[in-house]
């Protein structure tokens, strides 16, 4: 099974987490040599020498992208989306990496539940945070294992305020689908697009709003790293809010999505308050 999927890996400038990502890979339990494919934006560390290091590994099939200028965030996803030819694909960022079952877990549950994309809990490492003793918040959302539905999505961001986990890297995906959902939110044009943010979003939930299954999983077999450089870090907190609701509306909208009253009034406020800040703020427009 394990020939049937592809590790995506965009990676600038981070060779000590890229090599500790693909430490990570290198001790999956799920059989056999498991496809990795990097994408480089023309780092200038070792991120080369890390990934020829790991080119000598038995359990790594490694292809990489060598770009010879820099390229943005989303563009970098790009290049992998569009070269992955296996059944299932699975993007991770360079500062993350995953539990020794992750790949296993996750393809077992992707025939099992017969979705389209699984989606699994996180662990977060506060890498700028030592006065922590405990740096790891296992199972960082706390659900159960699920379907999810269009209604768990617009209730989390429109009434909860809280998000399900929206990033690629706790992500396994069909490869066509994954291929179908970031072509409908790739939009150079936009300036969320260009910082690479709400089309994660799309990426992961995109099948929901075509009644396609989409299935969580309660346990964390992917670390996320929370540290300085992150874009979720560095990303004005308004900012990054309004571009995920430019993405979920983006969804709504697409599929003719029919909000119940709640879900209208909350909307109409948010939007109402984003039309304020962005006079008073213009680079809190972003586009809605």
């Amino acid at each position: 099974m394990n020939n049937d999927v592809t590790v995506l890996i965009p990676t600038f400038q981070r060779a000590r987490y890229l090599d500790q990502l693909l430490k990570s890979i290198s001790k999956q339990t799920i059989d056999g040599e498991i496809n990795c494919l990097i994408s480089d934006s023309n780092s200038k560390d070792n991120t080369l020498e890390v990934i020829k290091k790991w080119e000598k590994s038995k359990k790594l099939n490694i292809d990489t992208i060598i770009n010879k200028s820099p390229i943005s965030a989303i563009e970098n996803w790009k290049n992998l989306i569009d070269r992955s030819d296996t059944k299932y694909s699975k993007l991770i960022f360079d500062d993350d990496w995953m539990e020794p079952n992750c790949l296993e877990k996750m393809t077992d549950l992707i025939i099992e539940k017969k979705s389209e994309i699984v989606i699994t809990n996180f662990n977060v490492f506060l890498e700028d945070d030592p006065s922590k003793e405990d740096k790891y918040l296992n199972n960082y959302l706390d659900m159960e294992s699920k379907y999810l539905n269009v209604d768990d999505i617009v209730n989390f961001y429109l009434l909860n305020g809280k998000t399900i986990n929206v990033s690629p890297s706790g992500a396994l995906y069909k490869t066509e689908v994954m291929k179908e959902s970031f072509e409908f939110g790739f939009d150079l044009e936009n300036m969320c697009t260009k910082k690479a943010i709400g089309n994660d979003l799309i990426m992961n939930f995109y099948p929901i709003f075509k009644n396609k299954k989409v299935y969580f999983t309660s346990e964390s077999t992917v670390n996320y790293r929370a540290h300085s450089s992150s874009i979720t870090i560095r990303t004005d907190n308004r900012v990054l809010y309004y571009c995920y609701l430019r993405s979920l509306l983006q969804l709504i909208n697409e599929f003719s999505i029919q909000l119940n009253f709640e879900q209208k009034k909350e909307l109409k406020r948010k939007i109402f308050i984003y039309k304020i800040r962005k006079k008073i703020k213009p680079s809190y427009d972003v586009g809605i």
